[in-house]
């Protein structure tokens, strides 16, 4: 580990962060997490969760492999849609390595259209977003 990189460089910027969010359950970016998960190599777990103020499930979820790694059978996944939101489609196409198309109809038109290696996290941060912009 970095000399620069302390339990409390790592806090300071988990606090910097939450303070400039703009939105109450932004994620937690990327950087922020590798740090965490590097933290928990050299200091008591404990002592992370509590200084960073993040649960053991998320430092768990953290240090796992990617979605796609785990799930690679998975071709069919339930979604919750709002009644804004019109017409859906969610396509997993294994055999292109785990390439996922998401698209969604909101009732006014307006489209979204997802496709790639996204983790589902970010498939459903970008959902609610689009869902809840809706009129």
């Amino acid at each position: 580990m970095s000399q620069q990189v302390t339990i409390e460089t790592v806090s300071a910027r988990f606090q910097d962060w939450r303070e400039k969010k703009i939105r109450k359950h932004s994620r937690i970016p990327e950087h922020l997490r590798a740090q965490a998960v590097e933290l928990a190599k050299f200091y008591p777990r404990s002592k992370v969760l509590q200084t960073l103020r993040i649960s053991n499930s998320m430092l768990t979820a953290w240090e796992q492999p990617m979605l796609g790694s785990q799930c690679q059978g998975v071709q069919f996944f339930e979604m919750k849609i709002p009644s804004s939101a019109s017409e859906q489609t969610v396509k997993v196409e294994p055999e292109l390595q785990r390439k996922l198309s998401i698209t969604l109809t909101g009732s006014n038109g307006c489209k979204l259209e997802l496709e790639g290696q996204l983790q589902m996290s970010e498939i459903l941060e970008l959902s609610r977003s689009f869902l809840g912009g809706l009129s």
